[in-house]
């Protein structure tokens, strides 16, 4: 009898190592899997569907959009939670928004560009004097750059990640305090992360963008005819906010072809290269069985998941899972009373709180974003009175506000962070592109069926909603021929 019960428990035990479902666990098979449903996630889905491929797909929570979507008060007040703006040269953004019917709204400069670095806010004179001065100092160092790369980028494979110089080591000694606010408030929010957590060479765009601003207040300046300046748009986003656009890519495809509530554990390969993704889904679990999956989570996540060997994901691809850096963004959200008038304005500037605000996509109310430790540590206890510091510079009423809404992306399990970035203790090959795949960086390259997709995994539009569709459109396109 010790021997039988010996054989049956080593039995068991074999059985439950085997790469094979247990026996309550649901069991399907499709020719492809997605695997996330934000934004990338429904663009793939949606471009199978209308190719006609047998696909299904997995999103961990009960809401679709992950990193992108919308909510409206009470009062009709619209808020995005997560991305949200859409810019000019965004071609695939702005064909999506046509193909599902829907209107984009205009973002034009007609109001100012509010900065305030300590006290009241600046003048157009001080303000281009201001930015003038950091452009120029900025130049310098970028021309240095180009003269002795080494000196501020240490490329090389035996040099620590930890080693390369950050942003902050490289800015301008003679930076003046007003000049350093204005970048640590704009590098904050754009990027997600202090100047010491991010890599040197970013100091390239920061420049540009900066410049950018510089000719805005320019243009401004200049006597234009107001109704000219008013028809330019620099900027749109989608009306109604993002869930509208959320909720019309899932119009178009089959309920049963969408599962929510379910969590990605592990995935592997069988000997017939067949892919087998095994899902939490809060009861008995569920396996798939694909022939090619579209991989669209935020590498933040994926890392956690057990990504076996039999995989073969090369290197450079385990690296950028590993060390690719996410930004710390997060978001206030006050909606304002009937009676409430805030100084006209259509960005702000704080650099006491290191944010930037602007409106609502619809209704009266003000955002407030922000990054690094600003933005990793915002809670209920640290957002009201952040909010009365910026309300406060914009003219608004005191007291305590009732209806905040919060956005910490890196505390939200499924997101853990915002947006990629250019973190300074990730490695610089990280940023090269892809030799088969035009605007893929070469880490997101597909392995045997396996394609990545998602912001994260484009060239020229990482950290946008359009690296986001057009990694999407190029995943359905990849998974679509491997199965040929």
């Amino acid at each position: 009898m010790k021997s039988l019960s010996k054989i049956l428990t080593i039995t068991l035990l074999y059985i439950l190592t085997l790469n094979v479902s247990t026996f309550a666990m649901i069991t399907e098979e499709v020719d492809v899997a997605v695997v996330g449903g934000g934004l990338a996630g429904l663009t793939a889905a949606v471009n199978l569907h209308e190719k006609g491929v047998k696909h299904s797909l997995y999103e961990a929570k009960e809401t679709l959009g992950g990193r992108t979507y919308s909510v409206t008060t009470a009062e009709g007040t619209v808020f995005n939670m997560g991305g949200e703006w859409i810019d000019s040269d965004h071609k695939r953004m702005h064909a999506l928004a046509q193909k599902l019917g829907l209107d984009l709204q205009k973002e034009t400069y007609a109001n100012p560009v509010l900065v305030a670095l300590g006290g009241d806010t600046i003048s157009m004179d001080d303000k281009i004097q201001l930015f003038e001065s950091i452009v120029e100092k900025l130049k310098r160092v970028i021309k240095g750059m180009k003269q002795s790369p080494l000196d501020y980028y240490q490329a090389g494979t035996e040099v620590p990640y930890s080693r390369y110089k950050s942003l902050a080591d490289i800015l301008p000694g003679d930076l003046t305090e007003d000049e350093r606010r204005t970048i640590e408030a704009y590098v904050e929010g754009s990027d997600g992360a202090s100047t010491s957590d991010l890599q040197a060479p970013l100091i390239v765009s920061l420049k540009k963008d900066i410049k950018e601003f510089l000719d805005l207040f320019k243009y401004k300046q200049a006597e234009t005819p107001q109704d000219q300046i008013d028809s330019v748009a620099f900027q749109h986003r989608v009306a109604g906010g993002m869930s509208t656009m959320i909720g019309a890519l899932r119009d178009r495809l089959d309920g049963g072809n969408v599962h929510i509530g379910h969590r990605l554990t592990r995935i592997f390969k069988d000997t017939a290269e067949r892919f087998h993704l095994i899902f939490d889904d809060g009861g008995e679990g569920r396996e798939v069985i694909a022939k090619s999956v579209v991989m669209t989570i935020p590498f933040s996540v994926l890392r956690s998941i057990t990504l076996d060997t039999t995989l073969a994901l090369p290197k450079l691809c385990l690296d950028a899972i590993n060390t690719l850096t996410y930004g710390t963004n997060a978001k206030i959200q006050i909606p304002l009373k009937e009676e409430e008038e805030l100084t006209p304005f259509q960005y702000f500037v704080h650099g006491a709180t290191k944010t930037l605000s602007w409106n609502p996509v619809s209704g009266k109310g003000l955002t407030i974003f922000m990054g690094g430790d600003t933005g990793k540590t915002l809670s209920e206890a640290t957002a009201p009175p952040l909010a009365q510091s910026v309300l406060k510079q914009l003219g608004g009423t005191g007291g305590v506000r009732e209806g905040l809404q919060i956005k910490n992306w890196s505390a939200d399990p499924f997101a853990k962070g915002s947006y990629s970035t250019a973190g300074v203790n990730q490695s610089p090959k990280l940023g090269t592109p892809s030799n088969t795949h035009k605007g893929v960086r070469k880490f997101a390259e597909p392995v045997g069926g396996l394609v990545f997709a998602g912001e994260h995994t484009s060239l020229d539009y990482a950290a946008y909603m359009e690296g986001a569709v057009r990694s999407g459109e190029l995943g359905a396109e990849l998974a679509a021929q491997h199965l040929l």
